[in-house]
């Protein structure tokens, strides 16, 4: 008999790829994880530490999972959203920093009001009982 499919066509694994046949494990594409080529090469290595290197709780986690969208300007994210941040941890412990600058690449176009700006904001966990100026309350 088959593996248990998901109503998406997906195969059904739990977070160690093992599907619902002893034996049978199913990465990347095939499964409901995300379609992206880190999370399959992730899937794979855990799968192969379970099998062959003796790593019995090696387990996927897609909690921060990198992505990049190859356009104009290039998009990338890793980790919660500010918004996902404040709502896990609560606002006052989150702290966002956005930054702007001119990528290497078109740091050579002469033209500078058409330049095209990179951005970048990182969020930060302030560990418990830290305020943003760094004291103790």
């Amino acid at each position: 008999p088959p593996p248990a499919m998901l109503e998406s066509g997906h195969i059904d694994v739990d977070f160690q790829q093992r599907t619902s046949i002893p034996g049978l494990y199913a990465v990347g594409d095939a499964t409901r994880a995300p379609a992206l080529t880190p999370v399959a090469i992730a899937a794979g290595r855990l799968l192969s530490d379970r099998l062959f290197a003796g790593v019995e709780d090696a387990a996927l986690d897609l909690a921060n999972i990198p992505t990049v969208v190859f356009s104009h300007p290039p998009l990338g994210t890793v980790g919660l959203s500010r918004e996902q941040a404040q709502q896990a941890h609560g606002a006052e412990r989150i702290v966002s920093l956005e930054s702007g600058f001119t990528s290497l690449f078109y740091g050579l176009v002469p033209d500078t009001e058409h330049r095209p700006k990179t951005t970048i904001r990182v969020n930060f966990l302030l560990p418990e009982g830290v305020t943003t100026d760094g004291t103790t309350p």
